[in-house]
């Protein structure tokens, strides 16, 4: 059965019904609500069931886990970059003019050790990430993030699974309303469906979620033959092999000690290969003084 619609201001109109009133009446009740209803011709409102924010003492939104230099490291992203990310930045220009943009991820004010970034700012910035991985420079994605969170309705929309569901429809016609390209170029059709490219679909595959869809585990990207993940149920969230357990941070100290990487290997019960990973993380992600 098949059907074509034409979307209008406050309707969706169909011209060709299915064969009976029966079947029409669940058929049009179905596609109303999957469709969405335009609030104009050119911006569509996103159906979706509700999403319950994170509540603010939920310790992956207060709990710092790594400091910017780390959490950087952990994503594969430059520090600088990173830094941007998470306070934003001003800078001048010709002529005293000045640009400012906000922050992109959670951070806190930096904590003992100089931790600042909670898990939802590793999950946000996971996410960036992955688009920049697609080939999108983060000034054209600043301005979709604004329409995306109030699509999304809550803070930390970056984060939410709902970004896997509906966030490549409202990246889309965001584009679409705005003539941007190259913000357009995030998404590609499958199956007659808007969806993520690859890159971004393997990165947010990777993440999983609780029953309200947020994030609770990440599989960090920086490490090319460790499995090394982020899971707020294990080790006080800070980042640890996936198998066995043994934490990045026990490991680089470690190797910081003078201990030889075979030695380290044998003890933490971890392939040469992988502890090798391990400690080139490490050590990036937190130099000798």
């Amino acid at each position: 059965m098949h059907a074509r619609f034409e979307l209008g201001p406050d309707k969706v109109a169909p011209l060709e019904r299915p064969p009976t009133s029966g079947q029409a009446s669940a058929y049009w009740a179905c596609a109303a609500a999957c469709v969405g209803v335009y609030r104009d011709r050119t911006m569509p409102v996103m159906t979706q069931p509700s999403l319950r924010a994170l509540s603010p003492d939920d310790p992956r939104v207060v709990a710092p886990l790594a400091t910017i230099r780390e959490a950087a490291t952990y994503l594969g992203v430059g520090v600088s970059t990173f830094h941007s990310w998470a306070r934003g930045y001003e800078r001048r220009r010709g002529e005293g003019r000045v640009t400012v943009a906000p922050s992109m991820v959670s951070a806190l004010p930096a904590a003992g050790a100089g931790r600042a970034v909670p898990f939802i700012g590793l999950a946000e910035g996971y996410v960036l990430q992955a688009f920049r991985l697609a080939g999108v420079p983060l000034q054209r994605i600043r301005p979709a993030l604004g329409r995306l969170a109030r699509e999304i309705g809550v803070p930390h929309a970056l984060a939410s699974r709902h970004l896997y569901t509906d966030g490549c429809e409202v990246l889309y016609h965001y584009a679409a309303h705005a003539g941007d390209d190259v913000v357009r170029s995030l998404t590609v059709v499958r199956s007659g469906q808007n969806v993520f490219p690859e890159i971004v679909d393997q990165y947010l595959s990777r993440v999983t979620w609780d029953a309200e869809d947020w994030p609770w585990l990440l599989h960090l990207p920086a490490f090319h033959h460790a499995t090394v993940v982020v899971d707020m149920k294990r080790a006080f969230g800070r980042p640890m092999l996936e198998h066995g357990g043994a934490r990045v941070e026990d490991i680089g100290d470690r190797f910081r000690g003078g201990d030889g990487l075979e030695a380290i290997a044998v003890d933490f019960g971890v392939p040469l290969e992988e502890c090798e990973d391990v400690v080139r993380v490490a050590i990036a992600a937190r130099p000798a003084a």
